[in-house]
């Protein structure tokens, strides 16, 4: 039996994990249930959220948000090269500040580095585009 919160192999006795100290539910899940495995509570096994905490229990495709991380970067290289500089500034911090923002960027950091990049991509090439016209 493994810890539902860790993932250490525990006895099927015990009532707390010996590595992280997390208490022991004393029943398993079945064919339709699965543990959070950020606090341990049962939840419905097509779940994507857990009930109790929020975690996001499954790893959301990158596929899903290619259009924004795409248009975001497109916008963010526009700004530097096309003449609607102001616009592409408009487009692209808010497409950074909304893949910075979704709560799957808990589980997958890479959406949140995307959108750190395009804010910071966009900014330092709006002062470029300044003082370099």
């Amino acid at each position: 039996m493994k810890c539902t919160k860790c993932g250490y192999e525990i006895n099927s006795g015990d009532k707390f994990c010996e590595k992280c100290g997390s208490k022991i539910n004393s029943f398993t899940a079945d064919g339709n249930t699965k543990f959070c495995t950020k606090c341990g509570a049962v939840i419905n096994k097509d779940s994507r959220f857990c009930s109790v905490c929020g975690y996001v229990m499954d790893d959301v495709p990158q596929k899903r948000y290619l259009f924004f991380i795409a248009w975001g970067y497109l916008s963010s290289f526009s700004v530097l090269f096309l003449e609607i500089t102001l616009i592409c500034l408009l487009v692209s911090v808010p497409t950074g500040f909304y893949l910075m923002a979704r709560p799957e960027t808990r589980k997958n950091k890479r959406l949140y580095i995307h959108g750190i990049l395009m804010v910071v991509m966009s900014s330092v090439f709006f002062i470029i585009r300044l003082y370099f016209p």
